[in-house]
């Protein structure tokens, strides 16, 4: 999002065969090509229409990044125009995410976005980003479930790269990633005969 511009070196956009500083580009215009979504997402507004429309939309738009994010039929019972603040966790996570699909970013960055959701919450969303049409999306997870199917994946510690590859050619290297994708998915057994 350029927040912070890099102290040494720099990030590069690569459009055909030109690579752009990110610092050369117009913050603005750059970052209306992006869509984010966070672990705790920020709603901006009273309502649910505020919350999902930046600057004026039309209703069906509205309806349709709703759709796409699987939360039109919870607020269709309660309205477009209803607060809010009553929503549950999972419910904010989609309003966040339709909020974010109604721009139709060119990135879509997913920053632990299902992190601190219940399973049935994480497992319906995760569907949801599986399904989305969006040209480039980077996912920051710790879940191993959440970037199985990935294209790149990239298993850093303390800002540095310490493996890079699809999730099969990953777990065949036996390293980092491997011991994590294990120690999870031993977690999930556990969990899931505690829940009998």
């Amino acid at each position: 999002m350029r927040y912070y511009d890099p102290v040494s070196g720099s990030i590069n956009l690569h459009v055909g065969d030109r690579k752009i500083d990110l610092k050369s580009l117009d913050l603005n215009e750059y970052r209306e090509k992006i869509g984010y979504v966070g672990q705790e997402p920020v709603l901006i507004g009273t309502t649910i229409r505020q919350a999902i429309s930046y600057t004026f939309r039309e209703e069906e738009e509205i309806i349709s990044a709703l759709k796409v994010a699987e939360a039109w039929d919870f607020v269709k019972t309660i309205g477009l125009d209803s607060e809010f603040g009553a929503l549950s966790g999972g419910q904010k996570q989609r309003i966040a995410i339709a909020r974010a699909i109604i721009k139709k970013p060119e990135v879509l960055i997913l920053d632990e976005a299902t992190s601190a959701l219940d399973r049935r919450n994480e497992k319906e969303i995760q569907a949801t980003l599986d399904k989305l049409e969006v040209p480039f999306m980077i996912v920051i997870a710790h879940k191993i479930q959440t970037i199985k199917s990935a294209h790149d994946i990239v298993v850093m510690d303390r800002g540095t790269i310490l493996e890079r590859g699809d999730y099969n050619s990953l777990m065949r290297l036996r390293g980092k990633f491997y011991e994590l994708a294990k120690t999870q998915e031993q977690l999930n057994e556990e969990e899931h005969v505690i829940g009998l």
